[in-house]
């Protein structure tokens, strides 16, 4: 008799594509259907206020987490951290782990986050030697995520060294697969769903809690230094930004 486990695995694999966890990033990997697999409803219990963070390394190798004392007292991100630590367990053990949180109000027609259709750790120049995909888990308690559910043919042309990825793969969305997110729901996300931040239909409050779990180390400049971790790659040596001489369009 297959356990419950071993059901709970099968169902996150058909999801987000195991091989996706197994080889290397590669743009090919695209021509999957992945969509944000649900993991359990978590309701906010303690404000944050106004602190924010932006890819906060709290764990580094085999070591354990260390949250900051500003978070030292949030049962919301250890509930959050042991279960998605369960699925790291389906598919191996990734050495770096960062934390973003969010608490920017949102406006009426807006996005709290960077607008636009994206996905999380497109592995290019940087990265010259690939890595599989992230495991991503994202939760926010209002105007939740909205997601592409259809696969995504790119050009054999198209590459990560001259293409802006993300908008080709925003140039083959059809409108009629754009889903959205429930709110209060923590979501596993590959490197290979693509997704944005939703417009809020009116003025609201929103949490945002994204935890990151990957075999690439973040660089950017404007990632959050945990004082409690030494670092065992050079941080703040990246600009974090999407490269200005990149093709924008498939017909360019």
């Amino acid at each position: 008799m297959i356990d419950s486990t071993k059901l709970l695995r099968r169902k996150f694999f058909k999801n987000l594509n195991k091989d996706s966890f197994t080889k290397l990033f590669s743009l090919d990997q695209f021509d999957q259907i992945s969509i944000p697999f649900p993991i359990r409803r978590f309701h906010l219990d303690k404000s944050f206020g106004d602190y924010r963070c932006l890819h906060l390394l709290i764990r580094q190798d085999d070591s354990e987490v260390l949250l900051p004392d500003e978070l030292a007292s949030y049962d919301l991100l250890d509930s959050m951290i042991e279960i998605t630590d369960v699925y790291e367990s389906f598919v191996g053990h990734y050495p770096y782990l960062y934390l973003t949180i969010d608490t920017l109000p949102v406006k009426k027609g807006e996005t709290q986050r960077t607008p636009g259709w994206h996905v999380d750790c497109v592995q290019g120049d940087e990265v010259p030697v690939k890595k599989p995909s992230n495991l991503t888990f994202s939760w926010s308690d209002t105007v939740p995520m909205e997601y592409a559910e259809q696969a995504f043919k790119l050009p054999d042309y198209v590459n990560v060294s001259e293409y802006n990825i993300f908008e080709c793969l925003a140039e083959l969305i059809d409108p009629s697969n754009i889903k959205q997110c429930e709110e209060n729901m923590l979501y596993c996300i590959n490197t290979y769903c693509v997704h944005r931040s939703s417009i809020a239909k009116e003025d609201t409050d929103r949490t945002f809690i994204r935890l990151s779990y990957t075999h690439v180390p973040i660089t950017n400049m404007s990632m959050t230094i945990n004082p409690k971790i030494d670092y065992n790659y050079r941080f703040h040596s990246t600009k974090g930004k999407i490269p200005k001489h990149l093709k924008t369009a498939l017909s360019s």
